[in-house]
């Protein structure tokens, strides 16, 4: 395989920022709303956005996979309700029946699994939401959520009965602060009443606990005793830890045997590894400021279907670069002309791509090329992306 493509991480996904969050009113779980939180000032990534952080695009492509689910819900539940749950009838449910605006969030995911031994067909419906940042009102929120699920349940089975639904808190913690979740996991601890006045209205307000999975209060070790996929694993690790080093988590993924061999094993797998690989080296490339070559020399101590995966990542990021690119010259069409606005945005795409190849071909690209390229009109790019097979260097490349 040859050197990685020079990537130039899209400007309009920062690398690690988080989006702030909407809040637990106005729309609860996926409502719009102003990002704020009253309580402890802190902002989540999801507000008011249909813009995937890479935490939680990671984390839904992951968790998509039934078998992954299964191996996370199976390890984050208590055990008095795992063993009671039949996990070969685990399905993913369109989230889009969930909620009308659910499909607009990126952090959640929704399965249907049956009752095990039950003579009758008893579903429960499991929640699982992403958290990056602690929330002080997450019980608010997963109440709103459960209230509308429930509704829409209602609503569609016309029954006498409705299914439980159980809310799933996938706790990360923010990127370089891996302090555990110190807020409320009950929905009566953030009532303002003491325990003798909740004692005597306990009969007539709500209140349930959401199960958390608490990525920070566990250790590797703890991490690694768990039941989980080779995927499931690395990116619960990655989410635990990306954010603290970026330097030295490259090098752990290198050295430390318990990742690096995970690792392996999903390269070794077919098509669901290579996915799953492709997912995990855009996040790191999204997420972590070191070089490309860094991350190119983790997929090639990986082997050849690691590097194919790293690639394939690297060629997705750019390609995307090129969609901005033609959007923003079509935007300055408009007030130019759309001709010319679309011819701009056509020549910066071919020129991401003519750099990548210049990079794949020769090993490298100076500030010189890159800018020689930048400056090309839409002639010369086609011109020099047709003589980049064949030629020997960059003076044969550019040549009159």
């Amino acid at each position: 395989m040859g050197k990685p493509p020079k990537l130039k991480r899209p400007s309009s996904v920062p690398p690690r920022d988080e989006l702030p969050s909407q809040p637990p009113l106005g729309g609860g779980v996926s409502g719009s709303g102003s990002p704020t939180n009253a309580v402890d000032g802190e902002a989540d990534e999801h507000a008011g956005s249909n813009w995937a952080s890479p935490h939680d695009e990671l984390f839904k492509t992951t968790f998509e996979s039934i078998e992954a689910a299964t191996s996370l819900l199976r390890s984050a539940l208590p055990a008095s309700i795992a063993r009671r749950l039949d996990w070969s009838t685990l399905e993913l449910q369109p989230t889009e029946q969930v909620d009308r605006h659910l499909d607009k969030r990126y952090g959640d995911l929704v399965f249907r699994v049956q009752l095990a031994d039950n003579p009758r067909q008893v579903f429960i419906d499991v929640v699982l939401e992403h958290q990056s940042t602690p929330e002080r009102t997450m019980p608010l929120r997963m109440l709103g959520f459960i209230v509308r699920r429930t509704e829409a349940l209602w609503r569609a089975s016309k029954q006498s009965t409705i299914p439980i639904v159980l809310p799933v808190v996938l706790y990360q913690g923010r990127s370089g602060r891996p302090t555990p979740w110190r807020h409320p996991t009950r929905f009566s601890e953030l009532l303002d009443a003491d325990e003798e006045t909740l004692a005597a209205f306990r009969p007539y307000i709500p209140d349930f606990e959401f199960v958390l999975d608490d990525l920070p209060a566990q250790s590797d070790e703890e991490l690694f005793k768990r039941q989980l996929t080779e995927a499931a694993l690395v990116v619960l690790w990655l989410l635990r830890n990306v954010g603290l080093d970026d330097a030295r988590l490259i090098q752990i993924m290198q050295q430390d045997q318990s990742i690096f061999g995970s690792l392996r094993r999903l390269a070794e797998q077919s098509s669901e590894g290579h996915g799953s690989l492709v997912a995990i080296y855009t996040y790191l490339y999204r997420t972590i400021d070191v070089s490309d070559e860094t991350i190119h020399h983790l997929a090639q101590a990986l082997g050849n279907a690691a590097e194919e995966a790293e690639m394939t990542a690297a060629q997705r990021l750019i390609e995307q670069g090129i969609a901005k690119g033609i959007a923003k010259g079509m935007a300055k069409g408009m007030a130019k002309g759309m001709a010319k606005g679309m011819a701009e945005g056509r020549a910066q795409g071919a020129a991401a791509v003519l750099e990548r190849q210049i990079a794949r071909r020769f090993g490298s690209i100076d500030e010189v090329t890159r800018a020689r390229l930048a400056q090309a009109s839409s002639e010369q790019l086609e011109v020099w992306s047709d003589r980049i097979l064949f030629a020997s260097g960059l003076e044969e490349l550019f040549s009159e």
